[in-house]
């Protein structure tokens, strides 16, 4: 159990931040986002996690607009000091279904950023570090540094841009991905790197084409990691062009093809590679309705053939209502089929998922919003599997492995000066599934806040 004086301190580091008037610019902050930032940990390989991604950011777009681009007289190098703090409870840190281990987490974080605009230029350079501290599970606790790089140009109909991502040391819940996992580890760390090149013309008033190329380096490190998960380390490369057709001043539809091939370390999984060829529309239908519909085929092949093939359908679609001046709803579906390298005995290497997400957002007053949503997914893997009955180990079970996913959570954003505000939100989530052993159920309630100086 967690000492009283531990949650003193934690009560107070909340006193002191919402008192203390520090704050998150509420454009910018989503219950689902800030929570899991405030775990401590990078939080994508959450069940679910990807699949939720764009109910989130579909909603978020609708709901606050896109970010504004950077203001400020062209020519000068810009400095932005920002000192980023979070406090969090978590309910059942290690996602476990007997025993749940609970834990206060307190999160600093300074950040640094520098911007020049030019004539058709810009560059920004933003570089933050990131200390996590346990209090009860104190080994978890860690540093982690994070460098963004964003570069621009833009000049009558031919655009580009270089984003690059750079984290030479970051921490992992390894969450989903079970191969990652070593005795007594449920973390990883990693040294990741990702660059994103795009290359936009408008070849008419109504129609432009763009042609993307993404690097991505995942590495997970001896020292810190097993050397079996170090073999899960991988290097990804994809590329495509895409073209929009304006179909009405708000409505775009578009077109797109992708390659991507993922290399694995001397040890690891099986190289592959796929190309996904998607169609969509995105954009208003009416001034108060806003939809984004994305389909797309997908095969992925590997190298050696022993492993079968994946392919199938992958839709994205999300429709949002504006119910009033300050209302803002939205509904969202995915449904995917993946690759899967957390396999038990007799299991495909794949998986399939459906996911419905609503969210709503409430502009209570200018300086005041309330955010809501709620989310279910479900999951399967083909092929029977045995595993014993948690509660009685003479029982087995031999089944098919589907897994449900129900979540909601509300967080509240408050903005008293154009330079602090804070956000406090709570979240559930309740995992269930045809094995025991891979339910669990966790609270998470945390509160963010970020000043700039």
């Amino acid at each position: 159990m967690i000492l009283q004086q531990d949650k003193k301190r934690f009560w107070l580091l909340i006193f002191l931040v919402v008192f203390g008037g520090v704050g998150v610019n509420p454009k910018k902050s989503w219950a689902a986002d800030f929570l899991d930032a405030a775990a401590g940990v990078d939080q994508s390989f959450a069940i679910g996690q990807k699949q939720k991604q764009f109910g989130q950011a579909f909603h978020q777009r609708e709901a606050y607009g896109l970010p504004k681009e950077a203001e400020g007289p062209a020519g000068e190098w810009q400095m932005t000091k920002k000192m980023i703090v979070r406090a969090a409870y978590d309910g059942n840190l290690f996602s476990e279904y007997n025993d749940p281990k609970e834990d206060f987490i307190h999160t600093y974080t300074p950040s640094l950023s520098w911007m020049r605009r030019g004539e058709f230029t810009q560059v920004t350079s933003k570089l933050d570090a990131s200390y996590a501290r346990y209090v009860t599970n104190h080994k978890q606790s860690g540093l982690s540094t994070n460098h963004n790089l964003n570069m621009s140009y833009k000049k009558n109909r031919l655009s580009a841009s270089l984003v690059n991502v750079f984290k030479p040391r970051s921490k992992f819940a390894v969450g989903d991905r079970g191969e990652l996992r070593s005795p007594g580890k449920e973390q990883v760390l990693t040294w990741t790197d990702n660059a994103t090149a795009t290359l936009v013309y408008k070849i008419s008033p109504k129609t432009k084409a763009s042609f993307k190329f993404d690097y991505s380096l995942f590495f997970f490190p001896v020292a810190g990691n097993s050397v079996a998960t170090n073999a899960q380390s991988t290097q990804t490369y994809s590329w495509g062009p895409k073209f929009t057709y304006a179909l009405t001043p708000k409505l775009d539809v578009y077109t797109a093809y992708e390659w991507e091939e993922v290399n694995y370390f001397q040890g690891g999984n099986t190289p592959s590679g796929s190309e996904k060829v998607s169609l969509g529309a995105d954009g208003k239908l009416t001034p108060k309705t806003g939809l984004s519909v994305d389909l797309a085929y997908a095969n992925r092949e590997y190298r050696d053939k022993t492993r079968p093939g994946v392919d199938g359908l992958y839709l994205k679609t999300g429709i949002s209502r504006k119910l009033s001046g300050k209302l803002t709803s939205s509904f969202s579906y995915t449904t995917d089929v993946a690759e899967d390298f957390n396999t038990q005995a007799g299991q495909e290497g794949q998986s399939s998922s459906d996911t419905y997400q609503a969210s709503i957002t409430w502009a209570i007053s200018p300086r005041l919003s309330l955010d809501g949503s709620t989310s279910y997914l479900i999951r399967s893997k083909k092929g029977i599997i045995e595993m014993a009955d948690l509660e009685n180990a003479t029982l087995k079970h031999q089944r098919e492995q589907e897994d449900t996913v129900f979540e909601c959570g509300t967080s509240l954003t408050w903005t008293p000066r154009s330079y602090m505000n804070f956000v406090i939100g709570y979240k559930f989530l309740n995992k269930n599934s045809t094995f025991k052993n891979f339910e669990y159920d966790n609270h998470r309630i945390a509160i963010t806040g970020e000043m700039e100086f």
